[in-house]
């Protein structure tokens, strides 16, 4: 079968073009070395009132 069978041309060419690149947040370029041993042991606390999820 052709696949002008199952997709609509008119939408194939609409949308033939690239989409953004997927990234993760945040993004390497906000990563830094300030971010300290200090600066996390609050965080678990912080955190307390949210489930924790282990998949």
């Amino acid at each position: 079968m052709q696949a002008a069978q199952f997709f609509d041309s008119t939408l194939l060419k609409k949308y033939n073009s690239n989409g953004p690149r997927y990234t993760s947040y945040p993004t390497a370029l906000e990563f830094h070395d300030r971010f300290s041993h200090e600066d996390l042991l609050p965080m678990p606390s912080k955190l307390a009132s949210k489930p924790l999820i282990l998949i």
